[in-house]
């Protein structure tokens, strides 16, 4: 049986006929809806499987002048796409007359399950029977305009959202910057550790940043010896530690603990941090990162900073911070050790 795939993307083109001529079936490509019409009128095929998003004409209206048409009426058409897969896309197909919607990515045994269904359905005469009453012209382009506005409504929605990951990324690749700047130029400890924490706040437009050194005394005590921004009180009532309990349990506490890495992505959803929420709240804090500082793999302090906003890190922030959190320690062994390398360590990293 001949196969007519559409699809705009010459990968899926190629991949997918290279999957059906390996189990026996006759390829043509289309790269979209208007060539497709042409080839399927001049040399019917068997079966239909087409994209729906594509430039010049797309599969939706590819399916309908494809159902319009008495020589091609009774032939199967199958959708196969990964941008139209809600519920509504794949009810609008089936309103214009397709025969099956099949979401990628699928492996190449459950499509040839799903022709074969399709073929045989074809055979026994069940498919044209179902388009005998198609819905009125208004009702298709209403349900038409409604599929393109939720699209580009959702297009808009990750457009805006990857416009608001690279600002982030941004942001802590500025601060890492201005954090690589301080600990070239800090003159001691603590200058550094005070240095580092402005610059977090102010180049970042983080709500809060401080730095703690971890205790060995009985209550296993954070002791804040840095800080910038929004404090007004908020750590000296925190009473912040890092022994494995209630007041140890919070993000900086664990990170404290643990030597990994910990994120709030939403101060009201964690429960690490219930015991600390209210006053977190009043100081609009929605979320945090605490990362631990580290040298000779034994945890000596925590740097955690507050954002006003919820799920303020994503991946590629998170690294970076992790990154400056390295370099920090660095600093703070070097100062302590009275020898400056830090340059030749701030030097870019082999790829």
């Amino acid at each position: 049986m001949k196969v007519l795939i559409v699809d705009d993307q010459e990968d899926a083109r190629m991949i997918l006929r290279e999957g059906l001529e390996a189990s026996g079936y006759t390829v043509a490509t289309a790269c979209n809806g208007q060539e497709a019409l042409q080839m399927g009128r001049a040399d019917p095929p068997g079966i239909l499987i087409t994209d729906i998003m594509m430039p010049v004409m797309d599969g939706y209206a590819l399916c309908r002048a494809w159902k319009a048409d008495v020589r091609l009426s009774n032939i199967p058409v199958v959708f196969y796409t990964a941008t139209y897969t809600d519920r509504e896309d794949k009810k609008f197909a089936f309103d214009l007359g397709a025969d099956a919607f099949i979401a990628k990515p699928t492996g190449m045994d459950y499509l040839l399950v799903q022709l074969n269904q399709v073929i045989t359905a074809r055979k026994a005469g069940k498919l044209a029977a179902r388009w005998e009453t198609p819905l009125p012209e208004t009702e298709l382009l209403r349900e038409y305009n409604q599929v393109l506005v939720h699209k580009l409504e959702r297009k808009l929605e990750q457009l805006q959202q990857a416009e608001f990951d690279l600002k982030r990324t941004n942001r802590a690749l500025g601060v890492l910057s201005k954090v690589n700047h301080c600990l070239v130029y800090a003159t001691d400890e603590q200058g550094l550790l005070s240095s580092v924490c402005r610059a977090i706040v102010s180049q970042g437009g983080y709500r809060m940043a401080w730095v703690g050194y971890l205790e060995q005394d009985k209550a296993k005590t954070i002791r804040v010896v840095a800080k910038d921004g929004l404090d007004e009180g908020y750590l000296e009532s925190a009473a912040i530690v890092w022994a494995d309990n209630e007041r140890g349990g919070g993000p900086s506490g664990m990170a404290a603990r643990t030597g990994q890495t910990q994120i709030a992505q939403d101060f009201l959803k964690d429960e690490r941090m219930s015991l600390w929420r209210p006053d977190a709240a009043e100081h609009g804090y929605a979320s945090s990162i605490s990362l631990p500082l580290i040298d000779n793999k034994n945890v000596f302090g925590v740097l955690t900073i507050y954002s006003g906003d919820v799920d303020a890190f994503n991946a590629e922030e998170i690294a970076l911070l992790e990154e400056m959190s390295v370099n920090l320690a660095f600093g703070v062994r070097s100062r302590r050790g009275g020898s400056d390398v830090i340059a030749s360590a701030l030097s870019p990293r082999p790829g």
